[in-house]
């Protein structure tokens, strides 16, 4: 018999997919991402209210494409990349281009 410790990890690994978040972008990877693919990001604030509410459909869409090698829907955490944010003059949240 199974112990329930063991249907716990068992149930989740099953939702180990389903948590996936969309790709953040960094200075080490922003670049090559978007120079490498058509891309979709979200250029967000962590206490955003609307970047959070938009943050379900926008993993949900990130991982229809996540096996693409034309397109990549990635985000950027404002907060934490600022170099990236200022450079593009993002001025609100959230912003996609």
């Amino acid at each position: 018999m199974y112990s329930i410790r063991t249907a716990g990890y068992f149930v989740l690994l099953l939702l180990i997919p389903a948590l996936q978040a969309t790709p953040s972008l960094t200075l080490d990877n922003y670049e090559s991402t978007l120079n490498s693919k058509n891309a979709l990001v979200k250029y967000h604030q962590t206490w955003c209210g609307h970047c959070k509410a938009m943050k379900p459909d926008y993993d949900e869409l990130s991982k229809m494409f996540a096996d693409s090698e034309q397109v990549a829907i990635v985000e950027v955490d404002c907060g934490e990349e600022v170099e990236i944010c200022e450079a593009e003059q993002i001025e609100g949240y959230p912003t996609l281009k």
